[in-house]
């Protein structure tokens, strides 16, 4: 009896045992998976987190366009080392600057931007410039007479680009096309040279579409978003110019608004500007005035430069007559050549300074 007994509170005893543990076991496995599920949350949670940010990174180097300039802070821009000689214009007599032809390399530090177009040209403050930084250093006290040679369709013809650089002084600047095939060789290889350079604005005139400015040039009668699109390619074609040159007249009138925008974007960066327009009155010009650019206006542009051509026997005395002359040349290798030997002779008179256009322009602001 007692041992039936005993055999019945072991068997009970094991029993209950074996349900608890049972239950311990399954209770300690829901807390545990439960822990575990919570854990797993937070980690994926993290884990989104870091690949969102790292997706963000790559998207953001990859695909996000650049602000566009009227959207940067100071902090957008590429910050620059000290350009005080870029300030004023440098202390040096004419054959320093010709033994020391070479210009600094483009692009300098601080007068660019970086935006979805290309490097972009914009100013520091009103006296450091894209003008002051990428011009042709000149005498400081320069006096009439004075004498301004410029080439105009620089880089469409690599013969005649190439020959142009070659054959004439230093003193003689270059208006780029922005149709070039390579732009930033052109400019690359006239400032090594010593040239500086201005780039040419393709824009619809009054012999439109007779003259057509070309797959990018600027128009009338489009949206001032085409414009400024195209505007953009053009700016953003090279580095290293001083200044923009362009032929506007009466007929961008019919979109006055839309291209005093365009004139004042081009003139807010600080950009000289060079009007090709000898017959009529600049649409340009009196915007460049109001901001208070470097501009030069009314060259003499020779399509034959031969000394038979009365425009050329002419130049001389417009010198003596007006204080100082700028011609626009049509570069040609016949051209070129008659033009290198002209200039030897006047270099020979040392009467007549020869200097960049960019001195005209600064001593026309002054």
């Amino acid at each position: 009896m007692i041992k039936d007994r005993a055999m019945n509170v072991q068997n009970n005893f094991s029993t209950k045992t074996f349900a608890v543990g049972i239950i311990l076991i399954v209770s300690l496995f829901i807390v545990t998976a439960g822990a575990l599920y919570l854990q797993k949350n937070k980690t994926l949670t993290r884990l989104q987190e870091n690949l969102a940010s790292q997706t963000l990174l790559i998207s953001g180097e990859i695909v996000n366009t650049h602000p566009q300039p009227e959207d940067l802070n100071t902090s957008d821009l590429v910050k620059a080392p000290p350009h005080g000689e870029n300030e004023t214009p440098v202390h040096v007599d004419e054959e320093t600057l010709d033994s020391n032809f070479a210009l600094t390399p483009a692009p300098i530090p601080g007068y660019f931007v970086e935006t979805a177009s290309g490097k972009m040209p914009i100013k520091q403050s009103a006296s450091q410039t894209p003008f002051t930084a990428y011009k042709r250093p000149y005498p400081f006290n320069i006096k009439p007479p004075f004498l301004s040679v410029v080439i105009d369709d620089f880089g469409l013809s690599t013969n005649n680009s190439t020959q142009a650089i070659k054959d004439l002084p230093p003193s003689v600047s270059y208006i780029l096309s922005p149709y070039s095939a390579d732009t930033q060789k052109w400019v690359d290889d006239a400032r090594k040279n010593g040239h500086e350079v201005w780039l040419k604005l393709p824009v619809e005139n009054k012999e439109f579409p007779q003259r057509d400015p070309g797959a990018k040039g600027l128009l009338t009668r489009v949206s001032l978003e085409y414009n400024q699109d195209r505007l953009k390619w053009i700016l953003s074609s090279t580095t290293g110019y001083a200044g923009i040159a362009a032929y506007t007249d009466h007929t961008l009138a019919s979109a006055s608004t839309m291209f005093k925008n365009v004139a004042r974007d081009i003139f807010d960066r600080g950009l000289g500007f060079f009007e090709l327009n000898t017959t009529e009155q600049s649409f340009f010009a009196p915007i460049a005035e109001d901001s208070n650019i470097p501009m030069i206006s009314n060259p003499a542009i020779i399509t034959d430069f031969n000394l038979d051509n009365p425009a050329v026997k002419n130049i001389k005395s417009n010198i003596t007559n007006n204080g100082g002359a700028i011609i626009v040349v049509t570069p040609t290798p016949q051209n070129i050549t008659a033009l290198k030997t002209w200039l030897e002779t006047i270099n020979n008179e040392a009467v007549i300074s020869q200097i960049p256009l960019s001195a005209i322009a600064a001593l026309n602001q002054d």
